[in-house]
């Protein structure tokens, strides 16, 4: 409903700059964590167990792409209907 409304796009705008800034803090959280070790060394550890290519300093590449893949789809969807 809400993105069918008159201000929808602004609203739709408003939700994908959340998005992208939280996904953009997850990214430095885990860089910094990757970075600095000491007592946040064991979220490193573990992330590099599960994320592909975080031990290169390339964490964001796997999710970005996920995250471009699942917006293509859900565009697709809504032009579709």
């Amino acid at each position: 409903e809400l993105l069918q409304e008159e201000d929808g796009g602004r609203f739709a705008a408003n939700i994908l700059t959340m998005a992208r800034q939280m996904r953009e803090l997850v990214e430095c959280l885990l860089e910094l964590a990757r970075v600095v070790g000491g007592p946040v060394q064991p979220l490193a550890d573990w992330t590099a167990g599960w994320l592909p290519l975080y031990g290169y300093g390339l964490g964001w590449v796997v999710p970005a792409a996920l995250g471009f893949a699942v917006g293509l789809l859900l565009n697709a969807r809504r032009t579709r209907a």
